[in-house]
């Protein structure tokens, strides 16, 4: 007798699918022979979709082609197939998302329909992108939703948000790899899950990695610990509790400084204009639960709290113009080619709290369903920088660069600021279903945001508050079980007191956004094939700039 071994990696079961088909029929065909005896059916589970359903344009379980937002996903089955490790290479074929070089080039940011993502989504709860270091081995699917998320999600930039989906316990698996890549790669990974009894599951995910990269000089070293379980506490009640710690070592890379007068580009890619001694150590650590119920009338209530923090310390060397009196004194890169660096020490810490109730329900009124969800989030966030910078300057040139330079003290302080944001929301939302063809979609979120930000350097406060009700609206049009038609307009809203105090000491108000889109989805060859288009305005206001 032959039977397939469970498995959730779709890599393994596709590339056993010939063999176990040719060695099933091979054998079958001799025991016919032999035995005259019929073998028992075999089983194969399907692979998962490359797209799974994304619910980040609606926080429900209604079908993303019914939803009149642009959203896409892309799943675990895509990533392993295309042998993805890091979040940029996973973003790299999605619509509207461009990856960029993070802080240091140690960590992933993005722009969305071109505006710089300032927070991104774990799980469905708010987190900072400024410092957290997200690890590939514990993601399951990553959602993406065009255009302003503020009626749903609150504090975003207009051009989208990015969820990050992590692996869910319940999973029978047993699954151990190891990498060798080119620029010294070394990563082994491992995926266990299962259940210990019938009311708990469990899936631990595990990185160490040892790598340099095509920069001289630049390596990282990463260990990474992700435990999660499922606690069955009654037939409609569950507990899941997620975990991640990962501390990551690097040396800091900004690339290549900009200069006119020199012929920067035509360096050699690998040239380092850093020092090999330049540190630059991250600890990013997240926790979170959330308690599902279901009630006897079909109501879904949710309970979540979420804690992510995130540290980052550099010992490296910048490189700077030195300006006196408005008059450059010592250029960042002299005609001849000598780069001016200070070396600097830098502190930077995020911090976020969130805590939230939701409800969604059904009920039928004249008629016509409305499916609804009604949530109230309570979320902090805090980000404490540091840096202090040396008042020597130390040379390097960038022909024939000769490295060991000696720090000096840092004794000027660049920064020694905190800034704080407590955030008090209610978000409402209604899906209309009119008939099988037509979907309406109205939402609004109302947001009360108490800024602080604090130059510990000068002792100044700055405070503000802000009030804003971002609205979004949208219906979709599904003529047939493979296309759909959509329009929307949707709002967004940011506070904008993050960085320094404005001229006169006047409060800043929030920026402000809004987007009309129209679009339209369509499926070919039994949905394996999956387009969309659309066409969009996105108008942001209130934007501070430099005087």
């Amino acid at each position: 007798m032959f039977q397939t071994r469970p498995t959730s990696s779709p890599q393994q079961i596709r590339a056993r699918l010939p063999k176990l088909s040719l060695l099933s029929f091979a054998v079958g065909s001799l025991f016919v022979q032999l035995n005259a005896q019929t073998l028992p059916l075999v089983t194969i589970t399907s692979a998962p979709d490359y797209v799974p359903d994304a619910g980040i344009a609606s926080k429900t379980d209604t079908p993303a082609r019914e939803v009149p937002f642009a959203s896409s996903s892309v799943g675990r089955a895509l990533l392993q197939d295309r042998g993805v490790t890091s979040m940029n290479d996973a973003l790299a074929t999605t619509a509207g998302v461009a990856a960029i070089n993070g802080i240091g080039n140690f960590n992933a940011r993005y722009r969305f329909r071109g505006f710089l993502a300032t927070s991104q989504l774990k799980n469905s709860f708010h987190q900072q992108v400024n410092f957290p270091v997200t690890e590939f081995q514990n993601v399951e699917t990553l959602e993406v939703m065009r255009g302003p998320a503020s009626g749903l999600y609150g504090r975003f930039e207009p051009g989208g948000v990015l969820n990050i989906v992590s692996k869910r316990p319940g999973v029978d698996i047993r699954e151990v790899g190891l990498s060798l890549g080119g620029d010294g790669q070394r990563r082994a990974t491992a995926d266990f899950g299962g259940k210990l009894g019938e009311a708990v599951a469990y899936r631990l995910n595990t990185v160490v990695e040892n790598s340099d990269t095509f920069r001289d000089h630049v390596g990282n070293r990463t260990t990474f610990f992700a435990p999660s379980f499922q606690f069955k506490l009654a037939p409609t009640t569950t507990l899941d509790v997620d975990a991640e710690w990962l501390k990551r070592d690097s040396n800091f890379d900004r690339g290549f400084p900009l200069a006119l007068n020199v012929p920067i580009l035509s360096l050699p890619a690998q040239r380092f204009l850093g020092e090999p001694s330049d540190t630059f150590k991250n600890t990013s650590n997240n926790i979170s639960a959330m308690l599902n119920h279901t009630l006897a009338g079909g109501t879904k209530l949710r309970f979540g709290f979420a804690q992510n923090s995130a540290q980052s310390d550099g010992n490296y060397f910048f490189p700077l113009a030195i300006v006196t009196a408005g008059v450059t004194t010592t250029p960042i890169i002299s005609n001849a080619g000598l780069l001016n660096r200070r070396n600097q020490l830098t502190t930077d810490i995020n911090k976020d709290s969130v805590y939230m109730a939701e409800a969604t329900g059904k009920a039928m009124l004249g008629g016509i369903e409305h499916k609804w969800l009604a949530g109230l989030e309570r979320s902090s966030g805090v980000e404490d920088s540091r840096i202090n910078r040396s008042t020597v300057n130390s040379f390097i040139n960038i022909y024939s660069p000769v490295y060991n330079a000696i720090k000096s003290p840092t004794t000027f302080v660049v920064s020694n600021n905190e800034a704080r944001n407590d955030t008090t929301a209610l978000y409402l939302q209604d899906e209309i279903s009119f008939n099988k063809q037509w979907r309406l979609t109205l939402g609004a979120r109302s947001e009360s945001v108490d800024s602080k930000f604090s130059n510990r350097d000068t002792n100044t406060l700055q405070k503000s508050n802000a009030r804003a009700t971002t609205w979004r609206g949208g219906l979709a049009w599904m003529p047939t079980t493979d296309t759909t038609v959509f329009g929307n307009y949707s709002q967004s809203f940011s506070p904008e007191i993050s960085v320094r105090a404005m001229i006169g000491g006047v409060d800043p108000i929030p920026s402000r956004g809004k987007q009309f889109e129209l679009g339209v989805r369509q499926d070919f060859l039994d949905k394996r094939l999956q387009t969309s288009a659309t066409v969009f305005d996105i108008t942001k206001t209130n934007v501070r700039v430099a005087d």
